[in-house]
């Protein structure tokens, strides 16, 4: 396993965050969801796009939905651009080349990773310690990372339905989405800097190591 920096839990500004929406057509009044990632099956970008095509109206009219990953002119691109088509999501979703994920952070509310496959991602830790209500499909290392229920939620791997029940109440309940990033961010701080981890990464050599 590795840590990530805990600048992570620093946020850019709130004129800062206003720009930055500004700069890429983000609503400043909406709760934002987003991801991080390459535009693949494997990383579930489709259980994504059909989640956010069944929520209820009702969901669907607080929120806008950022995918951040790929060149805009990337056939992975392309290939979102026609399932968002297809899904009629394109009033409420955005793809936006990949860059620097951390500002996205600070202005995303939920985070979703709906990954097929994982080892330990980082980018997960990344949201929580960024203050991110922070969604994952549950693979390797879900369980080491989150508490469903606790300080974030897990879902069956590739069940969108799971997926759009978890979202559609976090969209629709404040207290569970603050009180969840909340948690995240408290959790990634305590166990999930570089420094913890190679903290406890050195008591393990200590404690095998031939004296």
């Amino acid at each position: 396993h590795h840590g990530v920096q805990d600048s992570f839990a620093s946020s850019i500004s709130q004129d800062e965050m206003k720009k930055l929406k500004l700069e890429n057509n983000i609503p400043l009044n909406k709760i934002i969801l987003g991801s991080v990632s390459i535009l693949t099956k494997r990383k579930g970008i489709d259980v994504i796009v059909n989640a956010l095509q069944q929520l209820s109206d009702e969901a669907k009219s607080k929120i806008h939905f950022i995918f951040l990953g790929d060149d805009i002119n990337s056939q992975r691109a392309q290939e979102l651009y026609q399932m968002i088509k297809k899904s009629g999501i394109g009033d409420f979703t955005s793809h936006i080349a990949f860059q620097n994920p951390k500002p996205f952070y600070d202005i995303m509310d939920i985070f979703i990773l709906a990954s097929r496959q994982e080892s330990f991602p980082l980018v997960t830790l990344e949201a929580m310690m960024s203050g991110c209500c922070t969604v994952r499909s549950n693979t390797e290392g879900a369980y080491e990372q989150i508490t469903s229920g606790v300080n974030g939620v897990l879902f069956k791997n590739e069940n969108h339905l799971e997926l759009r029940d978890t979202l559609e109440q976090l969209i629709l309940n404040d207290s569970m989405r603050t009180t969840y990033a909340k948690r995240a961010k408290e959790t990634a701080l305590k166990r999930f800097t570089i420094a913890k981890m190679t903290e406890n990464t050195l008591k393990v050599y200590d404690r095998i190591r031939i004296h």
